[in-house]
């Protein structure tokens, strides 16, 4: 799995690698974005719109959620350190119970 240009950044310029977890089946229309930082947001405008392609959101516990476009569907990949795993877990079933389609 390819990382995305910006995670790849942050680790080259940190010395960290970032481990990563896919998610599947969320309501990405659900997702409130005034709960995280957004860091990156590659989009395009068609149709009098913006759209966005790929985004990275930060988290208060310092994970990234990675939001790509991919063929229609979209895919989230959280991006954590190692050590996180703990809060990982804790994060990501409270973000599926609020996001689930």
């Amino acid at each position: 799995m390819d990382k995305p240009e910006y995670i790849q950044k942050f680790e080259d310029k940190s010395g960290e690698f970032l481990s990563v977890l896919r998610l599947g089946g969320i309501n990405t229309d659900s997702i409130n974005e005034t709960n995280y930082f957004l860091m990156y947001v590659d989009s395009i405008y068609t149709d009098d719109k913006f759209y966005w392609t790929e985004k990275v959101l930060k988290t208060k516990h310092g994970f990234y959620l990675y939001l790509n476009r991919e063929f229609g569907s979209i895919v989230i990949d959280i991006y954590h350190n190692q050590e996180q795993l703990n809060e990982l877990s804790l994060f990501v079933k409270q973000f599926i119970k609020q996001n689930k389609k």
